[in-house]
């Protein structure tokens, strides 16, 4: 709404302050006092129209017209090298030089008036003399129909859009509901499909125990091995002692044998008082000397033996121990039959 005119030197106004009323305006007086004056200057600042300098007050070089609207002021200044309008709004001033026959696009949006708003004393009355086109024309300038046209034009289309929206959403829903219609085997899939979870579960139990019962047949087969080796070790053990027994008697023989040698030579030394031959009896203690020395290999293997012995015994202990911990994981049943099992 116009708040405020103030003209300076247009016309025969040399200084003019006017505040508009916020309903209805009229400005009275005599003839040829500067009521149409007032109305041109408002014009020129809205519309930049009459062109030129012929309306500047004579005896003045500038003339100024501000127009105050909804707290904004738009000034229009002309003179002589000057042809400007300038913005004032919250403090803040933007100027616009040169601008020719036009109006700046800011400024009609602050006024926004055109021909239609003025009425001059001797026009032809408004819209009356005017066609049809033209009224419509003017009507449009007011209202702006084009927009009306717009808006119009795109709630049709967004119509059209939503009703087709609509319609494929609608048939997207008549589809997943046949769908889902078509997968109700789904809840029967899922049954199975925990069921069958269940037995990859038991499954992978039963490896596991299958794999852990793998372990106690190789350990079992190991220390039966360890079993077998350690027999045969006792057994050739068993000949060696007994092969030591004979060597044991053999060398109490030979030591009966050496002492009789040695009395029969003290007899003989006595009997002949010189020296026998002692080439035989040499011999015979090379032959005492030399079982002397497999005796002592004896006593060796009799002590790996016992050492053996003491393993095989181990090794039985480790087995019991086994057979046991497998007759109680297995729990009297046999793994690869079913049977029962009792070790």
């Amino acid at each position: 709404m116009i708040e405020k005119l103030r003209i300076k030197n247009f016309q025969r106004h040399e200084r003019l302050d006017i505040n508009f009323d916020s309903t209805v305006m009229a400005i009275t007086g005599p003839t040829d006092t500067g009521k149409s004056s007032v109305i041109r200057a408002l014009r020129w600042v809205a519309m930049n129209r009459p062109l030129g300098m012929s309306y500047i007050k004579d005896g003045c070089d500038r003339a100024e017209v501000a127009v105050k609207v909804d707290g904004t002021i738009v000034k229009r200044s002309r003179a002589k090298g000057e042809n400007s309008y300038q913005i004032k709004s919250n403090g803040e001033r933007r100027r616009f030089e040169a601008v020719g026959t036009d109006v700046p696009d800011d400024v009609q949006k602050i006024l926004n008036l055109g021909p239609e708003n003025f009425q001059g004393q001797h026009d032809p009355l408004f819209w009356f003399s005017l066609s049809g086109s033209e009224v419509a024309k003017s009507l449009n300038r007011i209202v702006d129909l084009t927009a009306i046209d717009e808006v119009a034009s795109y709630l049709s289309k967004e119509v059209r859009t939503t009703k087709t929206m609509v319609e494929v959403l609608t048939r997207a829903e008549d589809a997943a509901r046949l769908e889902v219609e078509r997968l109700d085997f789904v809840d029967l899939l899922e049954e199975d499909y925990e069921k069958l979870s269940d037995l990859l579960k038991l499954n992978e139990t039963l490896e596991n125990e299958a794999k852990s019962l793998e372990e106690i047949i190789d350990r079992i087969e190991r220390i039966q091995e360890e079993k077998e080796i350690s027999t045969k070790a006792v057994n050739e053990a068993q000949k060696i002692i007994e092969a030591g027994d004979v060597v044991l008697s053999l060398n109490e023989e030979e030591e009966k044998l050496a002492a009789i040698i040695i009395q029969i030579g003290r007899n003989h030394a006595l009997a002949n008082q010189k020296v026998p031959d002692m080439d035989g009896l040499k011999e015979s203690m090379s032959l005492f000397n030399e079982g002397n020395t497999i005796l002592d290999g004896l006593y060796k293997i009799v002590d790996s033996i016992t050492t053996r012995m003491g393993e095989v015994d181990t090794l039985q202990e480790k087995q019991l121990a086994t057979e046991e911990d497998l007759t109680t994981k297995l729990d009297g049943m046999c793994p690869i039959c079913g049977g029962e099992y009792n070790g």
